[in-house]
């Protein structure tokens, strides 16, 4: 076959895609003429296709030695040099092909597009002008130039107004999504990425937003659809690796999660969230000096990471090398001062500590304060270990509950927590309506409801709240201080149950008042040796039997049961309480 009949053969299997057929004839061409400029450049597009950026920047480099004249041979070179994250090379090489021919406006756009990207904003605009100059409806030098603006609002303004001018362009779609991506605001990025992920069905990074915004808005399902795909178009796709390895993490199908979270730390060893999040996942498995090792790799990384110096404390501190997780808490701390969290684990740490070494916790607890006067948890320690009552504990309550609620149930089902269980027994079977005060996520409310009852809830935490609303046993939830509620509450109860509640309140006289008249069963920690309540070193406040069923007397219920238990353990040591079951 003459070598015109073999090079129109190579064209036609590559313009449908055949790659492998045209570069094997492509080659078998170059064998005879081995400078042919055209097939040099073909060869490195197919490259090029490929993402074999190296080989098909050699290529074009051969192509531009054998004909230094032709600007697609430079504009090509550009595109696989700027792929291959060399863009002052390939600025070069764009700026030879306009050179030679300043008519093309796709140069202008890539040129414009490096100098955007170098953040040489006016280079990038007089670039973009360019390509304007040559076709004043080109569609992509409109979006990059919108894109220049400094003010995401301006932007958004105007993509808006192209896509009311284009309403056929998808392309402007994928950069408003984008653009809310970035601002958080998920639900309205939803449809455009959404958009452009079906019609771009190919774009890596259209596929990759869309999978993140779903797994913003809770719809795992898709969202790890979405990341599957993200990994056809490009298997080394960092964020849809990483994500996948969540959701694996969070449906505890942890080999899969082990896979994919190794995938990305061998393509990115310093990927700062493979190597936090595999952690994470390894953490949940309790291989501990594995999580461990990653944690400190994650913050060499990433020193500025809250998250990471909070989880590697939790870690030393369940090892008991508490003044190294104090470390890591405090530093936390003054990078997410706000983050309650980190406050909470300092203050559980700082109640270990004081176990063997009081007098340095206080001082630690002291400094702390110094530097957070404001800090709710930091003044409750301190009265805590000082064994100062505090009259006013519902903001600190609200926190430590809002901050507590993910792990709540996980964490009593760990300490032998008894106290719903045996209120059942005591109660039996109540009808009528039932106020369940401190109700929580909704444990001892799970156990009392019958058909014969209806239920009510108040909880200080919103996010108890949230949990005990999944579990659709309550007529009605408030979220709300309960002696607030207690004051302007109009419905007729027939029953009031507290578990686990009074004792993170000092003076219980305001709210035994209000339960009066009505029937109550309630746990308090008790202790015999104190007058009438007394904060614990724990932040929680034991209370006299005595003191309690004076009050109950005071306010008219006649028949008073107790009935003594072990509410939970406590750092493996049973704490002690009683259930009170009053009536008139």
């Amino acid at each position: 076959m003459s070598y015109d009949l073999l090079f129109q053969q190579a064209i036609k299997f590559h313009q449908d895609g055949d790659f492998n057929n045209a570069e094997q004839i492509y080659r078998q061409l170059l064998e005879t003429t081995p400078h042919q400029p055209d097939i040099l450049n073909l060869l490195g597009l197919i490259a090029q296709t490929k993402n074999i950026h190296q080989e098909a920047i050699s290529l074009f480099y051969q192509a531009i030695q054998a004909d230094d004249k032709r600007p697609q041979f430079y504009f090509n070179l550009g595109i696989s040099l700027h792929l291959w994250n060399k863009p002052y090379e390939a600025l070069e090489a764009f700026e030879k092909s306009a050179k030679l021919d300043n008519s093309i406006k796709e140069t202008w756009l890539e040129i414009g597009n490096i100098y955007r990207e170098l953040k040489q904003i006016e280079k990038a605009k007089l670039a973009y002008t360019q390509a304007l100059n040559i076709d004043n409806q080109y569609i992509d030098a409109l979006i990059y130039m919108a894109l220049l603006n400094y003010s995401p609002f301006d932007t958004l303004a105007q993509l808006q107004q192209l896509k009311k001018i284009y309403p056929q362009t998808i392309q402007i779609d994928f950069h408003i999504g984008k653009i809310y991506f970035h601002q958080q605001n998920y639900t309205q990025a939803l449809p455009h990425l959404t958009l452009a992920a079906q019609h771009f069905a190919t774009h890596e990074e259209a596929n990759s937003l869309l999978g993140q915004t779903l797994l913003a808005i809770n719809d795992n399902t898709s969202a790890k659809n979405i990341f599957l795909r993200t990994l056809e178009i490009a298997p080394n796709n960092l964020p849809a690796l990483i994500n996948l390895g969540n959701i694996a993490t969070t449906q505890k199908d942890y080999l899969s999660a082990e896979k994919y979270f190794l995938r990305a730390i061998d393509i990115d060893k310093k990927n700062f969230d493979a190597h936090h999040n595999y952690a994470t996942m390894l953490y949940h498995q309790k291989r501990i000096s594995e999580a461990l090792e990653e944690y400190r790799q994650a913050l060499i990384i990433n020193p500025q990471s809250a998250e990471a110096c909070n989880n590697l404390g939790l870690i030393l501190r369940d090892q008991n090398d508490l003044d190294e997780a104090l470390g890591l808490f405090f530093n936390a701390l003054s990078l997410k001062p706000l983050q309650d969290e980190i406050s909470v684990n300092i203050s559980e740490t700082l109640i270990i500590k004081y176990q063997s070494a009081p007098q340095d916790a206080k001082k630690i607890a002291d400094n702390w304060l110094k530097q957070y006067p404001n800090n709710i948890f930091a003044q409750h320690t301190i009265s805590a270990l000082n064994g100062n009552n505090r009259t006013n504990n519902q903001e600190y309550t609200q926190k430590l509950f809002d901050n507590f609620a993910p792990d709540y149930e996980a964490t009593l089902a760990n300490i032998n927590y008894q106290v719903p269980t045996q209120i059942r027994k005591i109660i039996g079977n109540i009808t009528g309506n039932i106020l369940d005060l401190g109700c929580g996520t909704g444990l001892t409310g799970q156990l009392i409801k019958s058909t014969n009852n209806t239920l009510y809830g108040v909880d200080i935490s919103s996010n108890m709240l949230q949990i005990a609303q999944q579990k659709n046993i309550y007529e009605q939830l408030e979220h709300q201080d309960i002696i607030q509620y207690l004051k302007n509450n109009t419905i007729k109860f027939e029953f009031i149950i507290a578990a686990d509640v009074f004792c993170y309140i000092s003076d219980l006289q305001p709210i035994l008042e209000l339960c009066s008249p009505t029937p109550l069963c309630f746990s308090i920690e008790s202790a015999e040796y104190i007058d009438n309540y007394q904060i614990t070193i724990s932040g929680r406040y034991k209370h006299s039997p005595s003191y309690v069923k004076q009050l109950l007397s005071k306010y008219g219920y006649t028949q008073i049961a107790e009935y003594p238990l072990t509410l939970r353990n406590e750092n493996h040591i049973p704490v002690q309480g009683i259930i009170f079951l009053a009536q008139k």
